[in-house]
């Protein structure tokens, strides 16, 4: 679907390891999408960074807290981070 530029991962899956070697980088680049996921899913987003030249964030799962109404501020934070009107965020220890 050309009109979708991002997917974001419900949940993990332990079986992503199997999925792989059925990837195919070219296919994959020439269909390019920004991917954000965690937990099992990291395996895939390295995968799409190092193979495919993707962007990828290593972020909240929709099926996850992420979902929740509470996380508003994590979720307009991470919407400008995907559209560029917040560069970036720096949090001291």
């Amino acid at each position: 679907e050309p009109q979708v530029r991002a997917i974001f991962c419900a949940r993990g899956g332990y079986g992503t390891n199997r999925v792989l070697p059925h990837l195919k980088p070219g296919t994959i680049r020439a269909n390019a999408k920004v991917v954000v996921g965690s937990s099992d899913i990291t395996l895939l987003l390295h995968f799409l960074v190092q193979k495919c030249g993707l962007i990828a964030f290593h972020g909240p799962m929709v099926a996850g807290s992420f979902g929740r109404a509470e996380m508003k501020q994590s979720q307009r934070q991470f919407k400008g981070l995907l559209t560029g009107s917040v560069k970036g965020r720096n949090f001291h220890a």
